[in-house]
């Protein structure tokens, strides 16, 4: 697991690069949907301790004190961090992101808030006023839905011959140091429409 100022300084990094700033708000809920992911699809977690359910939905009591000077406004620089290590879990940032990096955060708010959620979960389970969400917890929360949504874009890639011959090659790449960027299954998807759009002659 890494330091949870380094995923937010990750995230930071890219709204600044395409124009799209972010808010304290954003970032923390950016965070979050990138550690449920990461529990999902491997079953641990990307940030540790642990977020806690507050009035406005999962936070991450560290990072909302690196953030909360800026409020409202965008964040406008890194986080300092005590030890930079090199980020190798990039598969559930690179979700995340493309994902929800440009839906509102207010939007995302209210996603966090969902009934069926880890949020509404753990508030029911304790009395707490800011009781804690268990990694456990998240990731029975959200397993179903994403992974059937995975299970659906990988049966949709291995449809597809051309892409199937792509994976296997990166695998081999890979296995002898040749590869050091395994394709995504969104990158696969993104082959397979423009395959089929350049077909079309469009």
């Amino acid at each position: 697991m890494y330091d949870v100022r380094l995923i937010a300084n990750e995230f930071i990094r890219r709204g600044m690069e395409n124009g799209y700033p972010l808010t304290p708000l954003h970032v923390q809920k950016l965070v979050f949907f990138a550690h449920a992911r990461m529990l999902v699809m491997h079953n641990e977690g990307l940030v540790e301790p642990e977020f806690r359910a507050w009035q406005h939905g999962p936070v991450f009591p560290d990072l909302y004190d690196e953030l909360q000077p800026y409020g409202a406004a965008p964040v406008a620089q890194h986080i300092p961090v005590a030890e930079v290590v090199p980020i190798k879990d990039y598969g559930a940032i690179d979700w995340t992101y493309r994902t929800y990096g440009h839906v509102h955060p207010l939007v995302l708010s209210e996603l966090t808030h969902h009934p069926d959620g880890p949020w509404a979960q753990a508030k029911k389970k304790s009395r707490a006023s800011r009781p804690a969400i268990s990694d456990e917890l998240i990731r029975k929360c959200y397993y179903d839905v994403w992974m059937a949504n995975h299970r659906a874009d990988m049966e949709r890639i291995n449809r597809d011959p051309r892409i199937v011959n792509d994976v296997l090659n990166a695998v081999a790449q890979i296995a002898n140091n040749e590869y050091h960027t395994a394709p995504t299954p969104e990158d696969m998807l993104e082959q397979i429409d423009s395959r089929r759009d350049n077909a079309a002659g469009r």
